[in-house]
């Protein structure tokens, strides 16, 4: 049982080392997540404002007669909820691609594996949460695309 275990320690593959080439890929990827991180999270602030602003109209749009005019009734609340719904999901990849780029930046400032292996983490959580969101809206576009032409064909 022992000499079973030694033979498949010993057997095993090597780990990967990191070249300079992948070293620089790494660090390149860092900066760039970085950087769309930053964008990320003034998108996200301009969303949360937009949505903010839609609340505020939807409570005095009644006092104004400009909104009065209005050929039809636009769903201000509704909107300003899918504004901030947005900002909500944008924080999480933001969130993970700063948290990959200072992890990186890190690794390779102190050579620190726990770091790098962190980074990596953080990245693997991105392309989760993308993954999961891309499942949830194309099962979304399966349902609502045959309701849709249902009740078309029910009012037609």
């Amino acid at each position: 049982m022992i000499n079973e275990t030694i033979d498949k320690e010993q057997t095993a593959s090597p780990r990967l080392d990191i070249s300079a080439e992948t070293e620089s890929y790494l660090k390149t990827s860092a900066k760039w997540g970085f950087f769309l991180a930053i964008m990320g999270y003034i998108f996200i602030f301009i969303l949360v404002v937009i949505g903010i602003v839609l609340f505020v109209i939807s409570t005095i749009k009644n006092e104004y007669s400009d909104f009065q005019n209005l050929p039809f009734h636009f769903p201000f609340v509704m909107v300003g909820i899918m504004y901030l719904i947005m900002a909500i999901l944008y924080f999480f990849p933001s969130f993970n691609l700063m948290k990959f780029g200072n992890k990186i930046k890190f690794a390779f400032e102190n050579n620190d594996q726990a770091a790098l292996d962190e980074g990596l983490k953080n990245l693997k959580r991105l392309f989760v949460f993308f993954g999961i969101l891309t499942i949830v809206i194309v099962s979304l576009y399966i349902v609502a695309i045959p309701v849709t032409i249902l009740i078309g064909m029910t009012k037609a």
